[in-house]
This record gives C-alpha cells, structure tokens and sequence, in this order.
C-alpha cells in the first residue's frame, strides 16, 4: 500500500459513523461473516477472464454464484505468502528446498544443486568453520546468487 492509499484509509477509518451506518453495519455482521481484505482494482481483458473461466471449468470446479454487479478482482500473478529466514535476511518464498539425508554433507548438496558452497552456507546461516548440518534439516536453495561479503 502507498503512502496515499493509507492516508486514505486512514482518513475513511477514522470518519466518524452516523447512528444509522452503526446499525446498518451490526446488521450486516449478523448476516456474514466478513473477512478484511486489502484489494486493488485491475484491468483485464475480456479474453483473459474467458481464459481463466475455461481454466476453471477444465480443473471440474463449478462456477460460483455472484451477486449482480459484483466486482471481479483477479490477480496479475499468484500471491504467496512470504518467507524469511530466522534472521530476515533473505526472502526464502520462491527457493527450493531440501531436506539433509543421512550421511549427506553441504557440499553434495550444493554441488547437486548447481550453487556455489559459500552462498549455499551464507544463505541459510550455517557456521562457516563447521559447515555442519544434520539430517532431516531443512536447506533453502537460493534461486540466483547470492552475495557473500568478504570474511562472512
């Protein structure tokens, strides 16, 4: 969200209801349960949104019923929730990841993955003097290089 787009929200959060919205919004919380969402109109082409009712109707789901008039808010890409490393260096949302076998050192697993020892070692905070892992451990696998500051 924008600096703009929160001094908006900000601005309609802290207007000050009237007794009859009061009602109006108590009434309708009896009705549905509401979950807050943050949303973002987009433009999309008419041939888009028939490509995706295909893609829906191909993987068997049925079509849901909509209110008249009812927005449709389909995203640019798919949303992942974000994950970060215990120390929020790194974003790990879109790494591979492996889980340490027995007898397996991180070398092996850095060779096998085509990803320089150093970086593999950094990127998921191992000791640099032991480079000790164990097993059943779970290793993040950076999708591109990372940096390794001098003496890290």
């Amino acid at each position: 969200m924008t600096n703009e787009e929160t001094k908006q929200a900000i601005d309609i959060l802290s207007t000050p209801a009237t007794p009859e919205e009061i009602e109006k919004d108590q009434q309708h919380l009896k009705e549905t349960t509401v979950v807050p969402t943050v949303t973002k109109p987009i433009e999309v082409a008419k041939e888009a949104i028939a490509e995706a009712g295909k893609q829906v109707a191909n993987a068997g789901i049925k079509k849901a019923e909509t209110e008249t008039n009812a927005e449709l808010f389909i995203p640019k890409k798919e949303v992942r929730p974000m994950a970060k490393d215990p120390m929020n260096m790194f974003d790990y949302s879109d790494c591979k990841t492996h889980v340490v076998q027995d007898g397996e050192s991180l070398f092996d697993i850095a060779e096998a993955n085509h990803v320089a020892l150093q970086q593999l070692r950094y990127f998921n905070h191992i000791n640099k003097a032991t480079l000790r892992i164990r097993p059943n451990q779970t290793i993040y696998i950076p999708n591109k290089p990372v940096p390794v500051p001098a003496g890290e």
